[in-house]
């Protein structure tokens, strides 16, 4: 069985598959050997993907196949390219293979990315044996009125028509009107709401397009942190720029450390170092700070794991992207500890991040193709007017307890 897991697009866990296949074949299945990790996903996707339906179509691994495995079960296959669908095409022909997915959560499409058409790709293949009609999770939760709502919802919309928040079961469904001028007033005092109950979870979804906008909301909203694509690109990024011995590696570090952890201002740092060093300062060092200037004096990786510590240890810090501060701080000893780059470091605690899997942080906040494989008791939506009606499900159907949603007419589900 493919395990499924979130990432950029398409599904990633064919694509986990399909590279470790052609690392296995490379002469037969005409994969470039350069690719040995994707760091460019428009190109190496494609080439990966590619590679692999030449391997498999070309039938070389049937009997291995067949000697290894009874039959093969994919999930989440609504979210499969075309490519993809032709890879389990092709071991369908020689393997029982069953595909489960919903095609009201195919939220992939873009950029370029074709996705498998459900009626005419893969009900011709793989014809309809069931349907899941019973809403287990929020009956489980003790919301059966959500989950029999939600159901009504997914035919809706299915079916061309939009929804009224205002025939949904209350107090399950909230709806909060926007275009009164107070906007941010409103989405700010719902990202905050209490949970359902103590102990329980909120995710809180934004623009897919508005990456800074969920920082923002992170930043003012107590206790919550944002969800990150598990590629971590930003990790990368910055393991790419920062050189310790560089001139400009402080203030490559003090800006990562401003887009993780609040109350860290990059300028105002260089500002007071400034000061500090010149005998000018009134005030001792903050503990940051004293890090800071202990970098400039012995800049390494392990003095910015340092400074990285006192920025989130320090009383009126708050870190809002912890998947990534405590990934950089990884990477920087890894690199220390093996000689690596930090770049090759930041690559493997990347893949073993990938590996282990998200936990469903207490208020997370994303977008739809972020949180798609992730569930809580209460989600909040911060702009439902502008969601396709497959974003709209997605995200209706992460809170098995409470549905709150932001937007400028109860009716949705019109794009």
């Amino acid at each position: 069985m493919l395990s499924e897991g979130r990432g950029a697009g398409s599904n990633p866990a064919i694509d986990g598959w399909a590279l470790k296949l052609i690392k296995m074949f490379p002469t037969i299945s005409g994969h470039n050997p350069a690719i040995t990790d994707v760091l460019n996903p428009s190109r190496d996707y494609p080439a990966i993907r590619h590679a692999a339906c030449n391997l498999l179509q070309s039938r070389h691994l049937w009997a291995l196949l067949q000697a290894s495995y009874d039959r093969l079960i994919e999930d989440e296959y609504q979210d499969c390219n075309k490519v993809q669908h032709s890879m389990i095409s092709a071991v369908a022909q020689e393997l029982r293979t069953c595909v489960l997915g919903d095609p009201m959560q195919a939220i992939f499409s873009f950029a370029g990315n074709v996705l498998v058409d459900w009626n005419s790709n893969v009900e011709t293949l793989f014809p309809a044996a069931g349907e899941l009609n019973v809403p287990w999770r929020w009956r489980n939760a003790g919301a059966e009125p959500l989950g029999q709502w939600l159901l009504f919802a997914r035919q809706e919309l299915s079916d061309g028509r939009p929804i009224d928040l205002r025939h949904a079961p209350s107090p399950n469904v909230e709806w909060h009107p926007l275009g009164n001028g107070n906007d941010a007033d409103v989405r700010r005092k719902v990202a905050r709401m209490p949970p359902p109950s103590p102990g329980t979870k909120i995710l809180i979804i934004g623009e897919s397009t508005n990456v800074s906008g969920h920082h923002d909301c992170a930043k003012q909203t107590p206790g919550a942190v944002v969800v990150e694509a598990v590629a971590l690109t930003h990790l990368i990024q910055f393991a790419t720029r920062f050189d310790p011995v560089a001139d400009n590696a402080l203030s490559v570090l003090a800006e990562f450390a401003q887009s993780a952890i609040t109350g860290v201002p990059a300028a105002e740092l260089l500002k007071r170092l400034d000061t500090i060093t010149s005998g000018r300062g009134k005030k001792p060092p903050s503990p940051a700070e004293h890090q800071a200037l202990h970098f400039q004096q012995s800049p390494s990786l392990l003095s910015a794991v340092k400074y990285l510590q006192a920025c989130y240890a320090m009383t009126g810090t708050r870190v809002y992207r912890p998947a990534l501060l405590f990934s950089s701080i990884d990477s920087l000893r890894l690199a220390h500890q093996t000689k690596a780059t930090l770049k090759d470091a930041a690559i493997k605690v990347r893949e073993d991040y990938r590996s282990k899997g998200r936990p469903i942080p207490t208020r997370g906040i994303g977008s739809t193709l972020l949180l798609k494989g992730l569930e809580a008791e209460a989600v909040v939506i911060l702009n439902g007017d502008e969601l396709s009606k497959q974003n709209l499900y997605v995200a209706l159907t992460r809170g098995s307890m409470r549905v709150v949603v932001c937007s400028r007419s109860p009716i949705l589900g019109h794009q």
